[in-house]
């Protein structure tokens, strides 16, 4: 006998679905995990009633052995859905030491029900919540329920599109909507290859498989053909008849990083995102789709990337992402050449791009706390947001009213690692979210570090062992992080984003609020302070370009250090000399103390690691990645070059910190990373 409808509430502005695991508002549907969606169940049975952890983990995982950082997780994507600040909580409120409680509304439709009656679990036998908020109240008479017609149905609507062990990524939507391409590594993780799946089919096509990775399919305007990306000792593009037939080398590209391909509405280019070299920035060129040849569209500077072209509906334009760190600009550029046109920088920071055929209407996604999800806009309208995503979405395809999106979940930890003694990294900071960008105060007994694990990004604060975390930041932050000690341990810079740029704070730890140091319209990164603590230098685009600046720490006007770029500075802690990087540009190189031409230092830096190095008294500790991942030394004295310690696993960009004395260090590793396609349905058709 089937089980009884769980009966529908509401929370808030939202409408809870529990057998569909849905969430929607106005236009707007969010589908949860079911082990999401049961919390939220068990806390709307007891609205306004403190639970305890240890209860929620009872009733919740009763067969199944989990921590409490599962719970945390559940109750950070919800926040996330909702748009709750845990500081100023409009929906679930943390009780210190106690538990969670539900503080926003609890309706019914067509019907009142009294709160639910709770008792102490060791008292009471385990009933789901919904029989304790549905069928329990029918058989005792508490309350008579009306049977409601059927609400319109949302208007965006998602449902899984594959299932499939592994990662599955960068779909392309056939032109006729039937197909879908993508690329799956099969969960073995060495190499990705290209399936099309139809959706009236569960089992995918396979199209191609070689060694290496394939991505980044994209159809022929007719649908007769798809293009991609193998990246296996070199980077080259293909072409290979749909359904079958063989494929053809259509030509090389940049292989640094993922190329990205666009296919134009005549059929005749290609357009591609390619970096050739370290010397060259990430810029537009376009390739014949029948002969393979190419030429440079784009030339952005150093410090700059092109990325994620999209042909315009006319054929006769692309329009893409310029971006300088973390600064984005929609940009135009002609096919036929020219210089691009920049369109607007006002948007969400956008993970990636697509278009709607025939149409300029763009779509993106974002993986930032405060705006993730999916986007709508056109190269002048307002942007909005369609979808709140609860997990972070990547690649998209849009055709019509629907669209393919990747939706993916990782999981990225710090870890402390001794550097005297072999001996394997230790968890430092560990959550099912994102940890990262440590820093270590100067005496060693402190480390900040910046989490989502409450589902926004802020500042946090540990001790030397990762014990007794305490956030340090409180509200909504954009894009905050790079925090930076002050010599005497008792400040800390940071960088977030503020009015459309990303400006330098400086937090005192003794409890005042964040002080904003920058004023100027630009975007400034990588804060450090000079030895004395009378001055601090960034990165700052200010002057058109990233540069090294130097501020005085009691007011003045900053000073600009570098003429030929600059990202991340270290002073030298034994002198006034100036270690820096360049953006996007492998290598390091040193200023001297009085001044003059920068000279390169035989140390092999390169993306994305041009942040994860320190300057000691003696040498130099950097990450490398190559041949294996490692943390190398640098002694200045004698030039020598020798392996410090081995790194497990690929640590992160920004993700390196050392202690005072060169003892131990903490870095940032991807643990887990999983990704699966969703159907999105209802897209808006309006220009």
């Amino acid at each position: 006998m089937a089980s009884p409808p769980t009966p529908l509430f509401t929370v808030g502005a939202w409408r809870v679905e529990p057998d569909l695991n849905r969430l929607s508002r106005g236009d707007a549907s969010v589908t949860l995990e079911p082990k999401v969606m049961a919390v939220l169940r068990y806390l709307a049975a007891h609205p306004g009633v403190v639970i305890p952890r240890e209860e929620l983990l009872e009733e919740i995982w009763a067969d199944t052995i989990v921590t409490e950082e599962t719970l945390t997780r559940c109750v950070s994507v919800l926040r996330r859905v909702f748009g709750d600040d845990p500081r100023a909580p409009q929906y679930i409120e943390t009780i210190r030491k106690g538990g969670y409680r539900l503080i926003a509304e609890v309706g019914r439709p067509a019907a009142v029900v009294p709160a639910t009656p709770r008792i102490a679990p060791s008292s009471r036998r385990r009933w789901p919540a919904w029989a304790v908020l549905g069928a329990g109240l029918v058989l005792l008479g508490l309350v008579v329920w009306q049977v409601p017609q059927a609400p319109p149905p949302p208007r965006l609507v998602t449902e899984p599109f594959t299932a499939l062990p592994g990662n599955e990524a960068h779909p392309a939507l056939s032109p006729d909507g039937n197909h879908v391409a993508f690329a799956w590594d099969r969960r073995e993780g060495t190499h990705f290859d290209i399936y099309v799946q139809s959706k009236q089919a569960s089992t995918p096509l396979l199209i191609s498989a070689e060694e290496g990775y394939e991505f980044r399919p994209t159809w022929s305007p007719d649908g007769a053909l798809l293009a991609f990306v193998q990246s296996w000792g070199g980077c080259t593009v293909y072409v290979v008849p749909f359904p079958a037939g063989t494929k053809r080398r259509l030509g090389a590209c940049g292989g640094l990083g993922l190329p990205q391909l666009a296919w134009s509405p005549d059929g005749r280019w290609l357009a591609l995102a390619e970096r050739t070299d370290r010397e060259t920035p990430q810029h537009l060129s376009l390739m014949d789709a029948t002969t393979g040849e190419k030429h440079r569209l784009t030339t952005p500077v150093l410090g700059q990337r092109d990325h994620h072209p999209v042909f315009a509906a006319d054929g006769q334009h692309l329009v893409f992402i310029r971006s300088a760190g973390r600064q984005q600009q929609l940009m135009r550029v002609a096919v036929a050449g020219g210089e691009p046109v920049g369109l607007r920088s006002d948007l969400p920071h956008l993970a990636e791009l697509a278009g709607r055929p025939g149409t300029d209407k763009l779509f993106a996604t974002s993986t930032d706390a405060a705006t993730s999800g999916l986007w709508q806009f056109s190269p002048g309208g307002p942007a909005e947001r369609l979808w709140p995503s609860p997990s972070e979405l990547a690649s998209l395809a849009v055709r019509g009213g629907e669209a393919i999106l990747t939706q993916w979940s990782s999981e990225t930890n710090l870890y402390r690692q001794e550097i005297a003694r072999e001996a394997a990294p230790q968890r430092f900071a560990a959550s099912t979210r994102w940890e990262g960008q440590p820093a270590i105060s100067p005496d060693g007994a402190r480390v900040a570090f910046v989490s989502d694990r409450t589902g926004q990004r802020h500042l946090w604060l540990s001790t030397a062992d990762g014990s007794e975390p305490t956030p340090l930041t409180h509200g909504t932050w954009q894009d905050l992080g790079q925090p930076a000690w002050s010599p005497e341990g008792h400040r800390l810079l940071f960088t977030a984003q503020q009015d459309g740029h990303r400006h330098l704070f400086l937090l005192d730890l003794a409890g005042s609020a964040p002080q904003r140091l920058s004023e100027e319209a630009a975007n400034h990164a990588h804060p450090t302070w000079s030895p004395d603590g009378r001055a601090i230098y960034f990165s700052s685009d200010r002057s058109g370009t990233w540069q090294i600046w130097r501020q005085p720490t009691e007011g003045g006007p900053a000073v600009q250090i570098t003429q030929r770029g600059g990202w991340v500075a270290h002073p030298a802690p034994d002198g006034p000399a100036l270690y820096f990087t360049r953006p996007e540009q492998a290598g390091l190189w040193q200023l001297p103390a009085g001044g003059g031409t920068a000279v390169q230092v035989p140390v092999a830096l390169a993306p994305p690691h041009l942040a994860n190095w320190a300057v000691t008294d003696s040498g130099i500790y950097f990450v490398r990645s190559e041949p294996e991942p490692h943390l190398a030394y640098f002694d200045r004295a004698t030039q020598a070059l020798t392996v410090a310690a081995a790194l497990p696993g690929y640590p992160r960009a920004e993700s390196f910190a050392l202690a005072p004395r060169a003892t131990w260090f903490l870095f940032a590793k991807l643990d887990r990373s999983e990704s699966d396609l969703i159907r999105l349905t209802g897209l808006p058709m309006g220009e």
